[in-house]
């Protein structure tokens, strides 16, 4: 069953609503969802998609806050005092349902969402929306999705599914066509430093170089220093290729990164890499193109895809209990076999 909303983990702790002001290449789109709400015109499903770390989540969260409160403002900016935003303040609003992967596991499955068509269909505890929130959708399992369609086709009235993915590829067109989807896109880079900025926090132009311009993401990056830990695999990564260093000691190196981390590391270098072969140095930003460059002498744009394809299917294992050692070893290894 679902994880009770009071509770959590040290991996995935429980949901609590999104504090301070909403990002500025957000407003909008929550103006116009509230409004939606406001005349009836709010979908039963909605899909928030789009590139990790530009806000979906953020998004939301504060989309949830909205519908929930029991007086907001003429805008729709929740009053934080009600009885509605107490509770959902507190992790225990009835009406409202989060699901994400439970402990340590990264899929969501079938048990958790279940409980969605029960939770959904019964009676607001403060007569407002029954909402569920999928964070994210795409970490459900085939039988998860499959059970999660039941809810889509027969949608209980007063009730919002929300689903958020920054792969919404990975969900079946089934259940993309019975949501009305909403891009969430990368939001130009001075508008995202410059209202960070106004939140007392800074985002290091090369973390939002590599990030793709993704601000959250780039904020996660120079918070866990990742930086630092991208351009150490590109130096491992060129030895390896020169026969200055060898697989297996090199994946002795990255297991204690995380098998995650490290598939994610691994995946933006090679996607930079293959945007630097196809657009050349003049296109590719400066930041990037002095840490990846080097990697790019003696490697074929085919061979780097081809690698590229390989570690995005790696990462749809994660769910496997799978030996890190072996995992990354092994794409070391395709990395020095890669033409």
């Amino acid at each position: 069953m679902a994880r009770k909303k009071e509770q959590g983990t040290a991996e995935h702790p429980a949901w609590r609503p999104p504090q301070g002001a909403v990002p500025e290449w957000l407003q909008p789109k929550l103006d116009d969802l509230v409004d939606q709400a406001r005349t009836g015109r709010l979908p039963h499903a909605l899909l928030l998609a789009g590139p990790a770390g530009t806000g979906k989540s953020l998004l939301a969260g504060h989309l949830v806050q909205a519908l929930m409160c029991g007086a907001p403002g003429t805008n729709g900016t929740p009053c934080g005092h009600c009885e509605p935003c107490r509770a959902l303040g507190q992790g225990l609003h009835p009406d409202f349902t989060h699901l994400a992967p439970e402990d340590q596991r990264t899929v969501i499955t079938v048990d958790a969402v279940r409980g969605i068509s029960q939770a959904l269909n019964l009676s607001s505890r403060f007569g407002s929306w029954r909402i569920a929130l999928i964070d994210p959708a795409d970490a459900m399992n085939v039988s998860a999705a499959n059970s999660l369609l039941k809810t889509l086709e027969e949608p209980p009235e007063g009730a919002l599914l929300l689903l958020v993915s920054s792969r919404p590829a990975r969900l079946s067109a089934t259940i993309r066509s019975r949501c009305r989807r909403l891009e969430v896109p990368i939001p130009p880079a001075d508008v995202a430093r410059s209202w960070f900025e106004g939140q007392g926090e800074r985002i290091s132009p090369k973390a939002l170089a590599l990030t793709g311009g993704a601000p959250f993401r780039a904020l996660a990056w120079d918070r866990a220093g990742l930086v630092g830990r991208l351009e150490a695999l590109a130096e491992d990564l060129a030895a390896l290729r020169a026969a200055r260093k060898d697989p297996v000691g090199v994946a002795k190196d990255w297991v204690d990164a995380g098998v995650p981390v490290f598939l994610d590391l691994l995946a933006t270098l090679l996607s930079e890499l293959a945007r630097l072969q196809a657009a050349g140095p003049r296109a590719t930003r400066a930041e990037v193109a002095q840490t990846i460059g080097p990697l790019a002498s003696g490697w074929s744009r085919t061979g780097v895809l081809t690698y590229l394809d390989e570690v995005q299917v790696a990462q749809g294992r994660q769910e496997h209990p799978l030996n890190p050692q072996m995992v990354i070893e092994a794409l070391l290894i395709r990395c020095v076999e890669s033409q």
